[in-house]
């Protein structure tokens, strides 16, 4: 594989791998901060997502959905098939609570789901991504 593809995808990685470590940190923090742990939770299951699109040379447009992003290649994507309920619940994790008067405060419940939900995206991407690239990466 081009290694510049190779860096490409592990950068992908890096900032999903980010955005989960900082949602963890922030679900457990005194008080939680639970609107910005579920924002890095769909943020980090966005990134692997565009990460296996790339690798698949699928082109896509900034965007947030993480179940249009799915749509854009099944065939590239059918391993995260089991999760595409799950894309649409994160989904909107990327604005709602990013704005006042959009949602009602978030649940240690929604954190919970949400987080184990974006583990599950970043345990997928690993597993169908080459090992070049996966190499030294861990849910």
């Amino acid at each position: 594989m081009d290694q510049a593809l190779v860096e490409l995808l592990r950068d992908w990685l890096n900032k999903a791998s980010e955005d989960l470590s900082s949602a963890e940190i922030l679900g457990k923090a005194t008080p939680p901060q639970l609107g910005t742990a579920l924002f890095h939770c769909q943020q980090a299951s966005e990134k692997v997502v565009k990460a296996v699109l790339t690798h698949a040379d699928v082109p896509f447009e900034k965007t947030h959905d993480i179940t249009e992003l799915l749509r854009l290649s099944p065939d590239r994507t059918r391993a995260f098939e089991p999760l595409r309920d799950s894309a649409g619940a994160l989904t909107p994790y990327a604005i709602v609570f990013r704005y006042p008067g959009l949602s009602s405060p978030p649940t240690q419940e929604q954190f919970a789901r949400a987080f184990a939900d974006a583990r599950e995206f970043m345990r997928v991407a690993l597993s169908v991504l080459p090992d070049e690239v996966t190499e030294g990466f861990t849910v």
